[in-house]
């Protein structure tokens, strides 16, 4: 995960950023963010830096989850630029301002719920379902690593929580295993939506670190968390 998240914020800005369009931009700067966010975990890890690798685990999977939805769904992406342009336009406004002027363009109900729709609202889920963090999460199918976001990633990122509380009877931190497997899962995620966006197949010095790396070396992790 470490090798290729490295590698992958040069290749985005060498590659792609300027080849592919205006509106592509805009995932692949978030795609950057992402890897870095996988780098950053992965040095918490080394660390055991539990409370430091929640909060970057916690920011991974929102930046996945809407990576992973726009690659699914390429038709959302200029909805989801006009709210991305449309919230650094009103960024240095009042909280009520910005719920005015949101409601007013969007022509939903006046309250703070507004706000949440900026965010979220680009993501058409094909019913009345109000948007949200966890209905997103929740709509990209992972919600399995929504309940761990409650249960763990957001009291340790929220101060709820610290390293120390994890220690386990053994002082072996077991939730460890756990922070591996979710941030793999997400790895996963975010490489797939990377390709499909741009069929690039992870290839480095032609070594295919994603599929006779790191593919391997997660079934073998997961194959021994059976065991």
């Amino acid at each position: 995960m470490n090798q290729i998240a490295v590698e992958m914020p040069e290749t985005i800005y060498n590659e792609y950023f300027d080849k592919l369009g205006n509106d592509i931009k805009y995932p692949l700067a978030i795609f950057v963010d992402a890897f870095n966010s996988v780098d950053v975990f992965c040095y918490s890890m080394q660390h055991v830096s539990l409370t430091q690798a929640a909060a970057v685990l916690r920011l991974l999977l929102e930046q996945t989850t809407i990576l992973w939805i726009l690659a699914e769904h390429p038709n959302f992406l200029p909805k989801f630029v006009e709210h991305y342009k449309f919230r650094k336009e009103i960024n240095n406004l009042s909280r009520s301002k910005q719920i005015d002027v949101i409601s007013e363009k969007y022509n939903i109900p006046n309250n703070p719920h507004a706000l949440t729709y900026l965010d979220y609202g680009w993501i058409d889920y094909g019913g009345d379902i109000r948007c949200g963090e966890d209905a997103m999460i929740i709509y990209a199918g992972f919600d399995d690593i929504n309940s761990w976001r409650k249960k763990f990633l957001d009291k340790l990122t929220h101060t709820s929580l610290t390293t120390t509380d994890l220690l386990g009877e053994t002082g072996d931190f077991p939730i460890a295993n756990n922070f591996i497997r979710i941030a793999a899962k997400l790895f996963d995620y975010l490489c797939v939506s990377f390709h499909k966006m741009t069929n690039f197949d992870f290839a480095f010095n032609d070594i295919d670190l994603f599929h006779d790396d790191f593919r391997k070396n997660y079934e073998l992790f997961l194959a021994d968390l059976k065991e």
